[in-house]
């Protein structure tokens, strides 16, 4: 079959750069731009794609709407920043499928930005099988390997060794600290492509590719995602990858230090060893693994009253050894987005609210035994200003009855206590409507979000 027709002259060249959640696309490709001598020349679209985990990959419409808001002049290059989970033929099937978008739009290539240490250290199955589906051979050209700084040389190498199996003819560019920086790499990302070198889309080598590999590519055909090498290579890789969404209430206000060690207890541990993984996913059901969290909620610096009231909008994004907490840009609605295999939705709800500040507890009425050092001290300096009963004197060490029993504490002591418990638990009865407000509120808020992500979770078929 005949390569597509050219797009319209004066279409805009097209860099697709497609990743996982989690590994700072933005940044890299501003910077890569910015040192390229040509920034006024460059226009970047940042597009979130969480639909590509249902069937159907990229929302092609969707796609069309984000590149029509970015407003480019006719001959523009834009650097299309794709976050999603999708193979690399669903992105480009999903850039070509739009008559709208192929007519405006030129796609020159594609490249893949990976997660090394998705691919380098245990724990990081769904994540890594998802990598091999957007290294397709006949698609990208190009991977960035980033996050380097979190493997060892010798896992670093292997990363880089795993990329060029899944697709020889991909060149392979190491980022520095999230950064292109070596004037080549930065060529081999943004210069325009020759369409008779490897790196164009549209280069007989890559079509023919694409017609051997992947022959009903634009139809969704074909055999798809995670074929050939990908699936020797991620054969033992099981479970599903999903990417669940669900709102939160704005009341739902969060501890930052309490929401990032939850957060923190949900993904993998960067010091996690090869053995401590293996004796993990030993049991006989498979194990849940979370690959990425973007929250936006309300979180308050601490628990205390004026802080919670004082709470702001923040963004929550997580990954295996790395959480950030940044003030929201708008006051949009609050959600959670959790990336992962095997995920359960009750424990992970209720590890999350565990971040909100302390739900305060029904008390009941207090006894005797309850009272503090610090009340028994008041009440006998209280008990002290009472009158002495009939029969009864001081001999300056204690109290005598008219039987000659020394008592250390003063008779009407008895009499103090019980009205003192009775005050203490006539305002313990005032604040519990306040408490019970607040109680409902939170136990409300969790009924909220455990129903809002159950029905996500079904809506995947989970």
């Amino acid at each position: 079959r005949p390569p597509a027709p050219p797009p319209a002259p004066g279409a805009c060249s097209v860099v697709a750069f497609i990743g996982q959640p989690g590994c700072d696309k933005q940044r890299l490709v501003r910077g890569a731009i910015d040192l390229s001598g040509a920034a006024d020349s460059w226009k970047g679209v940042a597009h979130n794609a969480p639909a590509s985990v249902h069937s159907g990959g990229v929302d092609a419409a969707a796609l069309a709407a984000c590149l029509a808001r970015a407003g480019a002049a006719p001959g523009q290059k834009i650097a299309l920043v794709v976050s999603t989970y999708a193979a690399s033929e669903e992105v480009a099937r999903a850039l070509l499928a739009h008559p709208q978008t192929r007519e405006r739009f030129a796609l020159q290539r594609m490249v893949a930005v990976v997660n090394a240490t998705c691919l380098a250290v245990p724990g990081g199955l769904g994540p890594a099988r998802k990598t091999a589906d957007q290294c397709q051979s006949g698609f990208v050209s190009c991977a960035v390997l980033v996050n380097l700084e979190q493997c060892s040389p010798e896992r670093a190498a292997e990363a880089a060794q795993a990329l060029r199996h899944l697709n020889p003819l991909m060149r392979v560019v190491k980022a520095v600290a999230g950064r292109v920086v070596v004037r080549a790499d930065i060529e081999t990302l943004l210069a325009p492509a020759d369409t008779r070198d490897g790196l164009s889309f549209s280069s007989p080598a890559a079509f023919s590719l694409r017609r051997d590999l992947h022959p009903r590519w634009e139809e969704g055909g074909g055999k798809g995602p995670s074929g050939g090498p990908a699936a020797a290579l991620w054969r033992d890789r099981q479970g599903k990858m999903v990417q669940v969404s669900f709102a939160v209430p704005a009341q739902a206000v969060f501890v930052r230090a309490n929401l990032v060690k939850g957060v923190r207890g949900l993904l993998a541990s960067p010091q996690e060893t090869l053995g401590d993984y293996l004796l993990a996913h030993s049991g006989p059901s498979p194990a849940t693994e979370v690959a990425h969290i973007c929250a936006r909620v309300s979180v308050a610096p601490s628990d205390r009253p004026q802080d919670l009231a004082d709470a702001k909008v923040f963004v929550i994004k997580a990954r295996r050894g790395c959480v950030t907490v940044t003030p929201a840009a708008d006051a949009a609605s609050c959600f959670v987005e959790v990336s992962g295999c095997n995920l359960d939705c009750d424990s992970l709800v209720k590890t999350l609210l565990a971040g909100r500040a302390a739900i305060p507890q029904a008390a009941g009425p207090s006894t005797p035994a309850d009272l503090t050092d610090k009340e028994r001290e008041e009440i006998r300096v209280l008990a002290m200003q009472e009158a002495l009963p009939e029969g009864f004197y001081h001999n300056g060490s204690g109290y005598v009855d008219w039987e000659g029993t020394l008592l250390k504490e003063h008779p009407g002591t008895p009499d103090v206590v019980q009205r003192f418990l009775e005050l203490k638990n006539q305002a313990a009865g005032a604040a519990e409507v306040v408490t019970g407000r607040a109680r409902a509120e939170a136990l409300a808020v969790e009924a909220s979000c455990l129903q809002a992500a159950q029905e996500s979770f079904r809506a995947l078929g989970i």
